[in-house]
Order: C-alpha cells, then sequence, then structure tokens
C-alpha cells in the first residue's frame, strides 16, 4: 500500500501544480488589449472566471478521491430496510 499510496502523493502534487500554476498566470496576465477606451463585455469578463471555478472543483473533486478510504470496506447506509 505505500508504493500506491506514495503514486496517488504524486498525482495529487501534480494536480495541485497544474491548477496552481495556470491560476498565478491567470491572475498575473496583463489587461484587456483593445486599447484605452475598450470596455470588455459581459462574456469577456465572465468565461476567464467560470474556467477557473471548473478547475477550483476539478481540484476539490481529486482531493475528495485521495482522502477516501483505500481499504474499501463496505458502506452500511446500502443495506437499511426501509
Amino acid at each position: 500500500m505505500a508504493r500506491a499510496y506514495l503514486f496517488a502523493r504524486v498525482e495529487l502534487a501534480i494536480a495541485v501544480g497544474a491548477t496552481l500554476i495556470p491560476g498565478l498566470l491567470f491572475f498575473g496576465a496583463p489587461g484587456y488589449s483593445g486599447g484605452m477606451f475598450y470596455e470588455p463585455g459581459l462574456l469577456e469578463q465572465l468565461l476567464p472566471w467560470v474556467g477557473v471555478g471548473g478547475v477550483v472543483i476539478g481540484l476539490i473533486w481529486i482531493i475528495r478521491i485521495f482522502r477516501g478510504n483505500l481499504e474499501g470496506v463496505e458502506r452500511t447506509w446500502r443495506y437499511h430496510d426501509f
């Protein structure tokens, strides 16, 4: 299990790095290049934030999977008598 855990940690580190690097590039990017009097539209302002939100949700999902039970214990909620 130690080897599998090591691989999972490496994959988690790659996922965090793959999230942080574009995030830093997104916030470090220069402003809109439409000129001094250019006002960006709603789509131009919202679309990057939708992408950032998708990446953050994906990272949260990966962390949730990583913290899951590795032993594969049965779920007791499946056998409730309704």
